[in-house]
C-alpha cells in the first residue's frame, strides 16, 4: 500500500500567507499616504512659485514704482483679510504708487485663494553699490507640520525661509518660498 500524498495547503499555510499579505497591504497604505503628502507639499510650493513670478512680472513692468520703494515693507500676515485691488483715481493716468497698492492687492487675493493660510512679503534692498532688488516671499501652511506639531514630542523647527516679523516668529505651521526680482 502506498502512503496517500497531500493535495492542497493546510490551513495554517494558507493563515500564514493572509497574514504575510495583510502586513504588506498595511505597508504600501502607509507608502501611499507618505506620497500623497508629499505631493500636497510639492503642489503648494509649485503654487507659491508661481505666485511669485507672476508678482515679479508686475513689479517689473512697473520699474518707477519698484524704483521709488512703492513696494517696499509690504505684509500679508495670517489673520490679515485680503484688500480689495482699488481702482485707479485717473484711470488713464495710474500713479506708481496706485500701480504698486493694486498689484499687491491682486496677489495678496491670489496668495490667499490658492494657498491654505496664505502668507505674504516683500522687501526692497538698495544701496549706492547694491543694484535694486525685491524680495518676495509666499508661505503657506504645511499639513505634514501640523501632523508632526500634533505628535507628542516631535521635534518641529522654523523655516528657515519664513521672515522674522512678529507674527511669524512663533509659527512653526508654515512653509515658505523665497524669490528675488532685479526690475
Amino acid at each position: 500500500m502506498q502512503p496517500q500524498r497531500q493535495q492542497g495547503a493546510s490551513l495554517i499555510e494558507v493563515l500564514v500567507a493572509l497574514t504575510l499579505v495583510a502586513f504588506t497591504m498595511l505597508g504600501l497604505l502607509g507608502l501611499q499616504l507618505r506620497s500623497m503628502s508629499s505631493q500636497k507639499d510639492s503642489l503648494d510650493r509649485r503654487t507659491a512659485a508661481l505666485l511669485a513670478a507672476e508678482f515679479s512680472e508686475r513689479v517689473t513692468a512697473n520699474y518707477l514704482g519698484a524704483e521709488a520703494l512703492r513696494y517696499d515693507g509690504r505684509v500679508f500676515n495670517p489673520l490679515d483679510t485680503a484688500p480689495t485691488p482699488a481702482a485707479c483715481a485717473t484711470p488713464a493716468n495710474c500713479s506708481d504708487l496706485e500701480i504698486a497698492n493694486r498689484d499687491w492687492a491682486q496677489f495678496t487675493r491670489e496668495v490667499r485663494a490658492r494657498l491654505p493660510g496664505g502668507v505674504a512679503f516683500a522687501e526692497t534692498l538698495s544701496g549706492a553699490n547694491t543694484p535694486l532688488q525685491i524680495t518676495i516671499t509666499v508661505g503657506w501652511v504645511d499639513t505634514q507640520r501640523i501632523e508632526q506639531l500634533n505628535v507628542g514630542g516631535a521635534k518641529v523647527v522654523r523655516d528657515a525661509a519664513c521672515p522674522d516679523t512678529e507674527e511669524m516668529k512663533a509659527e512653526l505651521r508654515y512653509r515658505c518660498y523665497v524669490a528675488s526680482v532685479h526690475p
